[in-house]
């Protein structure tokens, strides 16, 4: 039944795509529309939609799309042959980050686009995606900050101001290299990604967009798109938060109550938090070395010398008595309670995973806010050099003489 249903699917999604997919031929696209890509998700080409001068974007130019690591044959084939992208811009991050046991990758590294050869990828240092949302662990553990769903979206509209006219500028600089990128294209196809392809890539589009021509109201509608074709692949996200949640503090609970029986049950559950913290200290001291630029010896410093001198025995020892203080009321804690707050984390996470017109209204409400005098003010943020992306008028011309017909 399941392979009748897939098959039956499958027919059914490549109706709507347009162009040729491996020889088999296709309705024409619709603007806004994804491309026939099983291996991403919210690939879309900006052909078709109506611009500056009366024009349209031309097809097949410029593709967004969400990560690229699990691209199949066809899917290459399509991208890189069919439609002859030869460059990709990668927004994500290449920021490393060492895990619990030392391991080092970033964003770019730990899930790597699958380019055939020839395939040039641009990034330089990519954006954080912590600079526009938040972190799922912060969301759920910081009541305080982050109380309901609400609060979440304030925040990610906040990240979406920061993104285009706050501070660190490396947000900026990237995006002056994904025009820098399409202006020395001579034309040919460019496809530029993050992630999920709806919150680094869709305020990317939206720039884009507007330099081009296209009316606001169609370039919130392109951003809007994005959550029916990023829905399938954050699907899971929320029960698992919820699931991992409810065992993370069951486990918590379980170890408070061990520390407070005393005896062999308090002295067992001791050793088990001083584990616990002495991974998690080396963690975070690794990473403040890898900061600092001290990339090549951090993890050795980390596993080796630091916990084996007498400043990390002390703060080892330090971080374990805050532990158990922290942790005493825990034992307290009632199954409803846990249930409750692991549900509560599962909702306050759902803003991470969608878009909402709010967030795009907030990146250009504060390009508006930053320049207030003027009567162009996205024009104006496109073209400064100071605070904004310091495109001039030819490039903005060469762009539209490029993507335009």
């Amino acid at each position: 039944m399941k392979s009748v249903l897939y098959v039956t699917a499958a027919a059914g999604l490549l109706a709507v795509f347009g162009g040729c997919y491996n020889g088999i031929e296709l309705e024409p696209r619709q603007a806004g529309d994804t491309l026939p890509i099983a291996g991403a998700y919210n690939v879309r080409d900006l052909g078709g939609y109506a611009a500056a001068g009366g024009k349209r974007i031309k097809s097949g130019k410029l593709i967004r799309s969400g990560d690229l690591n699990m691209l199949t044959q066809r899917d290459q084939d399509y991208l890189f042959g069919e439609l002859g992208v030869k460059t990709v811009v990668d927004f994500r991050s290449n920021k490393k980050i060492a895990d619990e046991d030392l391991k080092v990758s970033s964003e770019q590294s730990g899930s790597p686009d699958r380019l055939p050869s020839g395939v040039i990828s641009i990034s330089e240092t990519g954006i954080l995606e912590s600079i526009v949302v938040p972190d799922y662990e912060s969301i759920i553990s910081d009541t305080a900050h982050y109380p309901d769903s609400s609060k979440v979206i304030a925040a990610v509209m906040e990240g979406y101001e920061r993104i285009v006219t706050g501070t660190p500028d490396n947000a900026k600089a990237q995006y002056n290299v994904f025009f820098e990128t399409l202006l020395n294209s001579n034309g040919e196809p460019v496809l530029y990604h993050c992630s999920a392809g709806k919150d680094r890539t869709g305020v990317a589009t939206a720039l884009l967009l507007s330099v081009l021509g296209v009316p606001r109201e169609t370039i919130i509608r392109d951003y809007l798109l994005s959550a029916q074709y990023v829905e399938e692949k954050y699907y899971p996200v929320v029960p698992y938060v919820i699931k991992s949640t409810r065992k993370s503090m069951q486990e918590r609970k379980k170890l408070a109550l061990a520390l407070a029986a005393g005896g062999n049950s308090a002295a067992a559950a001791e050793e088990s938090l001083k584990a616990s913290m002495t991974k998690t200290i080396k963690q975070r001291m690794m990473q403040q070395m890898m900061d600092n630029g001290q990339e090549e010896t951090a993890a050795k410093t980390a596993a080796e010398v630091f916990v084996e001198s007498e400043q990390g025995k002390l703060q080892i020892q330090a971080a374990v008595i805050q532990a158990k203080q922290q942790m005493a009321p825990l034992a307290n804690l009632s199954d409803d309670w846990i249930e409750d707050y692991a549900q509560n984390g599962g909702e306050k996470i759902r803003p991470l995973l969608t878009v909402k017109r709010e967030y795009i209204e907030a990146a250009f409400g504060a390009i508006e806010a930053a320049y207030s005098t003027s009567n162009t003010p996205v024009l104006d943020y496109l073209t400064d050099s100071t605070g904004g992306l310091g495109l001039t008028q030819d490039n903005i011309n060469t762009l539209k003489q490029l993507y335009l017909e």
